[in-house]
């Protein structure tokens, strides 16, 4: 149903607006429009709630209202700006979104040519699924090649970018412990994992209730980590523990890694009540004491771990 779409475009807009800037990184085309929409579909909520016949009035169709337009305005690692153009048809996530690149330093045909390669990317993506915060990723994960290669092909020369030298402070390392009531949420499970990754940060999430978030690597990505997942709504998120260490050199920092890659891990996940899921804590702390923090699991939980009981049998 169409109401069921906007729905899903509101929540996926209030999760953007929590990663993003909204004053200098994403700026919506008509604040109106969504003010209307989130009306329209409270009032449709009342009504249903409030069981009216069946060909009275419900509310202000969502038709009536324009669509969700927004741009976003990003820097990619090499410091190029690209604005991405998003308009959200009344029946995304189950249509495409109508989306478009425009980036400074670019000869028409180029934009002709990457635009097409991000539609071809669109149409591969999973359909009735949420997709623009994966758009977003794979433009910043594709421009600095594209603008590079295209750029010096045609003879246009785009500015380099100002590289700050290396310096001792980006030695400093941090593993970061976050507790959360819960992470059900597809959105914000995928947003935590792609954000740790575009930090270059590894560690692990634990979906479920209670959510488990665990980061580490470069201290200053590690606190950006934090600062943009706590802006999220949550129903409580909190800081627990944090470790910060220093490094002599490069080769040091990665040895106090604990953790190879960010990954979303589950441990024998089991349904309760509603859409509650629990994990195995038994093979939380299993985990968790094979790589030297079976200390941690006492501060999320208030107790002594010890190894679930199917690993015994």
């Amino acid at each position: 149903m169409e109401e069921e779409c906007l729905e899903v475009q509101l929540n996926e807009l209030d999760t953007l607006m929590s990663i993003f800037n909204c004053d200098s990184e994403l700026t919506l085309d008509d604040p109106s429009v969504v003010a209307d929409i989130r009306t329209s579909l409270a009032e449709i909520l009342r009504t249903k709630d409030g069981h009216r016949c069946e060909g009275q009035a419900d509310g202000r169709s969502a038709r009536q209202h324009g669509q969700i337009g927004f741009t976003m305005k990003l820097q990619t690692e090499n410091e190029h700006t690209i604005e991405m153009i998003f308009r959200l048809p009344l029946t995304y996530p189950k249509s495409a979104p109508d989306v478009s690149i425009r980036v400074s330093g670019l000869s028409r045909h180029n934009h002709q040519l990457y635009n097409e390669k991000l539609q071809s990317f669109i149409r591969e993506l999973r359909p009735e699924e949420p997709v623009i915060y994966e758009i977003i990723q794979w433009i910043r994960e594709t421009s600095d090649s594209f603008i590079e290669e295209y750029s010096n092909s045609c003879g246009v020369t785009v500015k380099p970018p100002n590289i700050p030298s290396a310096s001792m402070d980006n030695l400093g390392f941090s593993r970061l412990w976050i507790y959360s009531h819960h992470i059900y949420n597809k959105m914000k499970r995928k947003s935590i994992v792609d954000l740790a990754n575009d930090l270059g940060l590894t560690g692990f999430s634990v979906p479920g209730k209670p959510g488990i978030i665990c980061v580490e690597g470069n201290q200053k990505n590690s606190e950006d980590f934090w600062q943009k997942i706590r802006s999220m709504q949550w129903k409580k998120i909190s800081l627990i523990h944090r470790e910060d260490l220093t490094a002599d050199d490069s080769t040091k920092f990665e040895e106090l890694r604990a953790f190879r890659d960010f990954e979303e891990k589950h441990f024998d996940p089991r349904t309760g009540k509603g859409r509650e899921v629990h994990m195995d804590l038994g093979l939380l702390f299993q985990f968790l004491q094979e790589r030297g923090f079976s200390n941690i699991f006492q501060m999320y939980f208030g107790i002594k771990g010890r190894e679930s009981e199917q690993d015994n049998c």
